[in-house]
């Protein structure tokens, strides 16, 4: 990430509400959660009616001429992109899609055992945990990860309950995010891979948020052994999409997709690839606004422009929501305090003395948030509540403050915190 700005000083242009009308986005409308659900750009709208008109136009053209060809060439558009082996790479509908695929292929025995961490999306999660109706199914570890922490801290407790928790005498699995949920934490999730190598233990990585999240992904050199990414959270893919990649050695394991395809033996693309280009009716054309996502943000700059323009203003904008509300931005404990910061900042949020911190009245405040034009991620952590805020390319500094000045009437209506 770039260097960032001083208090109070607006990341430069072309970023900012220039951009506003370049997205899908109700006039009256803040976005600060991008991270959840992501946001198309019009290009890549208008990209998606035209294929949609081609495809019904003439179905059996489309879907039995031009889909596998074309699916080819968005995987390999993708494994440049990410740096790695075309071959090596799968498109699925969703990350915990593609997690599923590689835990029910794998021939799990009496003895395995699989470590995810505490803060694992409950989704992910609760495919973890379905394994246990397989009649032969791995031991379940989760790996307690609490916030704030720091990078060196992380990988330290990492190492050592991997070395006292993987199996002795069957497969180890580590599940981890590169970069978590809620809260919204960058984890040093390459030398987490490393750390696995050198245990035995293979790599599963939930990378829902890395695609046009972050820069230098290189899996090809990083080379884990499962890595599953959304193209439609950070990259302005149309919702849908996401890639599953599986490291060469371990191919002959991915027996097929979690609904086996169509296989067609023309050789031109080998069985890993062929498993996974026709299952079924789904939507075929959300792959297909790939080529103009990309093309897009080549428009704004490019990929570092991109994503050192959403971390500045992430860690400013984190700031000034800090100062409005009176609370706190989630920082490392470590020598580097923005290293958990990527473009999703988490900020405290005001409460009364004493207060008792339930879901119920987390969802009274996400309610009110939504009633609002302006939203974010509410969550609870450590007896708090948080909010996660999402900086794009089309936010400013103004969006934080607006956010924070909302915040603090819901704050005070539904839980008495002062204004």
């Amino acid at each position: 990430m770039s260097s960032i700005l001083s208090a109070h000083t607006e990341p430069s242009n072309p970023f900012g509400h220039g951009l506003r009308d370049k997205f899908c986005l109700d006039d009256d409308y803040i976005n600060l959660n991008c991270g959840s659900f992501g946001c198309l750009p019009l290009a890549v709208r208008d990209e998606y009616v035209r294929r949609f008109s081609e495809l019904e136009g003439n179905p059996d053209r489309f879907m039995r001429g031009s889909l596998r060809t074309e699916k080819a060439e968005i995987c390999s558009k993708l494994a440049d992109f990410l740096g790695a082996e075309p071959e090596s790479c799968v498109l699925v509908p969703n990350v915990a899609h593609g997690i599923n695929t590689v835990l029910r292929n794998f021939p799990w025995k009496t003895g395995d055992v699989l470590i995810m961490a505490s803060t694992t999306y409950f989704i992910v999660a609760r495919t973890v945990h379905a394994l246990r109706h397989l009649p032969h199914h791995p031991t379940i570890e989760e790996f307690p990860l609490t916030f704030p922490t720091s990078h060196s801290e992380i990988l330290e407790r990492f190492r050592q309950y991997l070395r006292s928790s993987k199996s002795c005498n069957g497969t180890t699995f580590a599940l981890f995010d590169t970069i978590v949920s809620t809260p919204g934490i960058v984890m040093p999730w390459k030398e987490m891979v490393s750390i696995c190598k050198a245990e035995g233990v293979r790599s599963l990585v939930d990378a829902a948020h890395s695609i046009g999240h972050e820069t230098n992904i290189n899996l090809s050199e990083i080379s884990p052994d499962f890595w599953v990414t959304s193209c439609s959270k950070w990259l302005y893919v149309k919702r849908g999409c996401s890639l599953l990649y599986v490291a060469p050695r371990n191919q002959s394991m991915i027996k097929h997709d979690l609904t086996p395809s169509m296989l067609i033996p023309d050789g031109k693309y080998s069985r890993f690839q062929s498993e996974f280009f026709w299952s079924g009716s789904m939507d075929a054309l959300t792959a297909m606004t790939v080529k103009p996502a990309l093309k897009f943000r080549q428009s704004l700059g490019g990929e570092q422009q991109i994503v050192d323009y959403c971390h500045n203003l992430a860690v400013q904008g984190g700031r000034v929501l800090a100062q409005t509300l009176g609370t706190e931005m989630m920082c490392s404990t470590g020598e580097n305090p923005l290293e958990l910061i990527g473009c999703m900042v988490n900020v405290a949020l005001p409460s009364s003395k004493n207060a008792t911190v339930t879901p119920q009245e987390l969802f009274e405040c996400e309610s009110q948030l939504l009633e609002g034009k302006v939203y974010a991620q509410l969550f609870i952590l450590n007896n708090c509540y948080w909010v996660r805020v999402s900086a794009q390319v089309f936010n400013q500094i103004e969006d934080f403050e607006k956010l924070g000045l909302r915040l603090l009437q819901i704050c005070s209506d539904t839980m008495g915190a002062p204004k």
